[in-house]
């Protein structure tokens, strides 16, 4: 629906000729707004005077002299003009309330200055009539999505936008960030909706930065700190010119001016000047390395110093630090070596025998009686060794440039104690009798040979004498015999194949063989088959007497693993496999006289057999005897006891 506006003008009483006409027009002395507050320029770049034209209607418009209007701004309940200076008349129009022609402002329009126009006017009464307004839909979708969406200059949505609007014609614009804007014009029309698909021109594109002649520099770009070091590539960077500048310890601050250009990537290398000097510090013996006091390594060290002068040390334990200033220049290369200087003492060693070998701190340095000269000060442990004789080993400290002695004597022997069970043993030492024991008394360092008996137990051993070793002896002398003896059951228990000949109440021929293992699982198989006849006892069936036999023959193998329970005795489980059968010959006599002859199967024990069957093997000896039970659950469903005797063999 649409308003069809009817205008009625209502005059005052004192308006005869005209619809408009100017009541007063004045110079606002202290009014700030041209030249302070909303100030606008002409086109000469001087400040425009401004023209408050006071009044309660609205839709005017107004034109200028030959110096034309600046702008025009609506304020509630007034517009102001912005004029040039020097401007001599205005028109004022409006499309019901007619035309003001070429009005001359009665004061001089001055630079800067604001005046005040109060206009009466007729009264524009409006009456509404509702009518159907024509209507279409119109839909803006852009890429990429999220633009802003301007209609006639008003912000009403972002894309995808759709709305449905009156028809007419309508100027767009889409404005999204790093995107250049787009501008037009659409016409709706009654006949079909209008669609927009709009391809926004970026605005932007990226960097990719490198350092030389090393990456890992900080980036500013445009003033604000990148989170990230070389190699780097930006993210989106609008079109233009930027400033980067890229920043590393050690080398000199670089700053470079780049240009970005729609949807590409410019990649700059940039040059760095090294600011530092490439220094490598020796140290003999191997040190610790301070430079400017701080730690830098142990024994050897290649790093890198700002140009200038710097302190270099070496420190070392029980050392006099050696300590070196230098001047470095920027992209100078320097080899430098300290040395540290031991702090010694010196120790004469003795010892009573003489020629007892010396060590210090595990080196070897000579025999006793020595001098040992520049070891470093601080605790040592020396060590004395005499082949017959204990060693001695003691801890010293050795004083700076001092001289300090070590005596010492080595002990020839050590009084050791020998204890048997049982006791009262007869004991040789190095073949020689000494006794019974328990025996106490001294034995040379070194190894001895000993001797035990007593009746049915004896033992033959060497003994170390050790000055930091035990210095008692026990022999259980009863518990090794023991344990012979064990050994000895053990070594006779040892695993055999054997062959056997085996009888059950099926088959009255077996044979079969195996292996019996003592520390893993063996095996075993079997063989047995019957054929035979058997007669039956008479019987009644059928309201007849009878009489006859039965033919009985089968054929079995079986396999399986063995275990040894204990010895003698192996548990073994497997599966018999085989085929039975069953036949009978009948002969029935009747009651009137006459007999007859039959001849079938028994279907009950008739076919092919799948059985387990488990039971145990005894070793005695070069003996083996077996005893098995199998289950028939496909047949006759019972249980079969087999019995078995065999030769074992190695």
């Amino acid at each position: 629906m649409k308003n069809l506006i009817i205008l009625l003008i209502l005059f005052p009483v004192w308006i005869k000729a005209q619809n408009i006409s100017v009541k007063s027009f004045k110079m606002l002395e202290t009014d700030l707004e041209a030249r302070v507050i909303s100030p606008k320029k002409d086109q000469n770049g001087d400040k425009c005077a401004i023209i408050k034209v006071v009044t309660s209607e609205k839709g005017f418009v107004f034109d200028g002299d030959m110096n034309g209007i600046v702008t025009t701004v609506y304020k509630t309940g007034e517009y102001w003009i912005y004029v040039p200076w020097g401007a001599k008349k205005i028109t004022i129009k409006h499309a019901q309330l007619g035309v003001l022609r070429n009005y001359i402002y009665p004061i001089p329009i001055k630079e800067a200055t604001v005046y005040e126009m109060v206009l009466t006017t007729g009264e524009v009464v409006t009456t509404v009539i509702n009518e159907e307004i024509p209507m279409q839909w119109l839909t803006i979708t852009s890429t990429p999505d999220g633009a802003d969406v301007y209609i006639d200059n008003k912000l009403v949505g972002n894309t995808p936008y759709s709305k449905k609007m009156q028809i007419g014609k309508y100027n767009y614009r889409l404005e999204q960030s790093m995107y250049y804007n787009s501008v037009g014009a659409v016409t709706l029309t009654k006949e079909k909706k209008e669609t927009l698909t709009i391809i926004l021109k970026p605005n932007f594109g990226y960097a990719k930065i490198i350092t030389t002649p090393e990456n890992g520099a900080k980036i500013e770009i445009d003033g604000k700190l990148v989170n990230g070091v070389t190699p780097f590539t930006t993210d989106k960077l609008i079109s233009g010119k930027h400033t980067v500048k890229v920043k590393k310890a050690m080398f000199s601050t670089k700053v470079v001016n780049f240009e970005i250009t729609d949807g590409h990537t410019t990649n700059l290398s940039i040059p760095l000047q090294p600011n530092f000097a490439t220094i490598t510090v020796k140290t003999i013996p191997s040190a610790a390395i301070y430079i400017d006091d701080v730690y830098k390594g142990t024994g050897i060290y290649t790093g890198r110093v700002m140009p200038g002068l710097h302190s270099i040390q070496a420190k070392k334990d029980k050392y006099i630090p050696d300590k070196k200033q230098f001047t470095f220049k920027a992209d100078e290369t320097k080899t430098i070596s300290l040395y540290p200087l031991a702090k010694t003492g010196t120790i004469d060693i003795v010892s009573t025998p003489f020629n007892a070998k010396i060590k210090i701190d595990g080196k070897e340095y000579g025999t006793t009686p020595s001098t040992v000269k520049n070891l470093l000060i601080g605790e040592h442990i020396i060590e004395l060794d005499k082949e017959g004789y204990g060693s001695i080993k003691k801890s010293v400290t050795i004083l700076k440039d001092t001289i300090i002695t070590l005596k010492e004597t080595l002990q020839k022997g050590k009084y050791v104690i020998i204890k048997t069970n049982p006791t009262n043993a007869n004991l040789k030492i190095d073949g020689k009798s000494i006794g019974k024991t328990p025996y106490s008394g001294y034995l040379s360092y070194g190894q001895h040979s000993i001797e035990i008996n007593k009746e049915k137990y004896s033992l033959n051993k060497v003994i170390d004498v050790q000055q930091l070793d035990v210095s008692e002896f026990y022999f259980n002398i009863k518990k090794i015999k023991q344990d012979k003896l064990r050994e000895a059951r053990r070594l006779k228990q040892k695993g055999s194949k054997f062959i056997l000949y085996s009888y059950d109440k099926m088959s009255c021929f077996g044979i079969g063989g195996g292996r019996l293992n003592i520390d893993k699982l063996g095996w075993y198989v079997n063989f047995k088959t019957n054929h035979f006849s058997k007669i039956d006892t008479k019987g009644y069936d059928y309201n007849a007497n009878y009489t006859g036999k039965i033919n009985l023959s089968n054929i079995y193998i079986s396999g399986g693993i063995t275990a040894k329970i204990s010895y003698p005795i192996w548990f073994f489980a497997g599966l018999d496999f085989g085929y039975n059968s069953e036949v009978y010959e009948t002969t029935y006599f009747f009651a009137d006289g006459t007999k007859t002859w039959t001849k079938g199967p028994n279907t009950d024990l008739y076919g092919v057999e799948l059985n387990p069957t488990c039971g145990l093997y005894l070793k005695y000896s070069f003996l083996i005897i077996k005893y098995s039970i199998s289950y028939r659950f496909m047949n006759e469903k019972d249980l079969v006891h087999q019995f078995g005797v065999g030769y074992s063999f190695d």
